[in-house]
């Protein structure tokens, strides 16, 4: 009886598209699988599930949000072009808790924008972007930086930043949120699953990532600065097909890998 519906249920995946859809079924051990690649079993505290709606097309889509308090988490920043992999396979080979994917990536793996990740990668391919380039506010550019293992998010246009003082540091677009407002102004109408890391006014770092469904940058965006947290600054990751997180905390279990990555942001508990 169980082939069958997962049968019947792969069957629903396939003609629905790439993205997850909402129907499920219990496995053994209490596994929740979602069609979609996404597996999970229980949810950690940190970690909840949320909906945004187009209240005019009825559109929807599902995010799962961790907040990951500074005290008990230290991040990383890993790269290999030449054997890309799935969130999932790159948090197994690191022995890490928690995988998202990275920067933004060219076809042959490699960052398609400033990439600084000591010591396996000195000096980034692309220049760091002049003081034109960083006064020119429609580039909507996202700064992730690590400094002994903790993560800041900048908006490079408003604020200085020093590569110096900086261990490990990506740039990333567009930046969402700045100073707790909504910074895309118009609407694309292009929809894609999605990645963000996200800080609150305390220095708090969030996740955001789609779980199911599809949804334009402007909607995101809004739907951020409606969110109770009141963050401060929110910065927009690799996505579509490149979206996933996977996370292993004690009996606390998330996967929701669809495609290889070469690089990633790697966090692991203290």
């Amino acid at each position: 009886m169980q082939k069958k519906y997962l049968l019947f249920l792969t069957s629903l995946f396939f003609l629905s598209g790439c993205g997850p859809v909402s129907i499920s079924f219990s496995g053994p051990e209490g596994t929740r699988a979602v069609i979609g690649n996404h597996i999970e079993r229980r949810l950690p505290s940190y970690v909840s599930r949320r909906e945004w709606k187009d209240p005019d097309t009825g559109a929807s889509a599902t995010f799962l949000v961790a907040r990951l308090d500074p005290a008990a988490w230290t991040w990383d920043l890993a790269q290999d072009v030449e054997q890309p992999k799935t969130p999932r396979e790159w948090r197994d080979v690191l022995g890490a808790s928690l995988v998202i994917n990275g920067s933004y990536f060219t076809a042959s793996g490699t960052p398609s924008g400033f990439y600084q990740n000591f010591p396996t990668t000195p000096k980034s391919a692309i220049p760091w972007p002049n003081t034109s380039a960083r006064a020119n506010e429609s580039g909507y550019t996202g700064v992730v930086r690590l400094v002994g293992g903790n993560i800041h998010l900048s908006y490079l246009p408003k604020e200085e930043i020093s590569l110096k003082t900086t261990d490990q540091l990506f740039l990333t677009y567009p930046t969402l949120l700045f100073g707790g407002a909504a910074l895309i102004e118009k609407d694309s109408g292009l929809t894609a699953r999605r990645t963000v890391l996200a800080e609150d006014v305390t220095g708090v770092t969030y996740i955001i990532v789609t779980e199911g469904g599809l949804i334009s940058l402007h909607d995101l965006a809004a739907w951020l600065v409606e969110q109770p947290e009141a963050f401060t600054i929110a910065v927009n990751l690799d996505g579509g097909p490149s979206t996933g997180l996977a996370l292993k905390d004690g009996d606390a279990a998330i996967d929701t890998s669809l495609a290889a990555v070469p690089n990633v942001v790697v966090g692991r508990r203290k």
